[in-house]
């Protein structure tokens, strides 16, 4: 059900939707369709968008129900910083104001640093 869903939804270039799907565990009943899927996606799960696509291609009206959860989302980031690369990379790291930012956000990362000056 779910491989139908997301082709459908890709092919009508929903991809936003689509993303959302991808995401999800999908477990369907008789009379609802299930997604169990991280926070950030329960708005594009109960779209309308998605609801005609899942009625295409069921061709029926199914209760489409959200729960919070992981779903079939990627692992999260590790908690270890990126090997240094650079000098350019451990100037930057030793910035006050990047310190402060790491105390404040412990998972964020700095992931690529760019030389503005060049």
């Amino acid at each position: 059900m779910k491989a139908r869903l997301l082709a459908h939804l890709k092919g009508k270039q929903l991809t936003f939707v689509a993303d959302a799907v991808e995401h999800s565990e999908v477990v369907e009943n008789k009379s609802e369709l299930s997604f169990r899927a991280p926070k950030e996606f329960a708005l594009a799960l109960r779209s309308q968008e998605l609801q005609a696509a899942v009625r295409e291609v069921t061709g029926r009206a199914l209760k489409i129900k959200v729960e919070n959860g992981n779903g079939g989302a990627a692992p999260e980031a590790s908690s270890t910083p990126p090997p240094a690369e650079g000098a350019l990379l451990n100037q930057v790291l030793e910035n006050p104001e990047i310190k402060r930012f790491q105390e404040l956000f412990p998972s964020g990362q700095v992931r690529q640093v760019r030389n503005l000056k060049e």
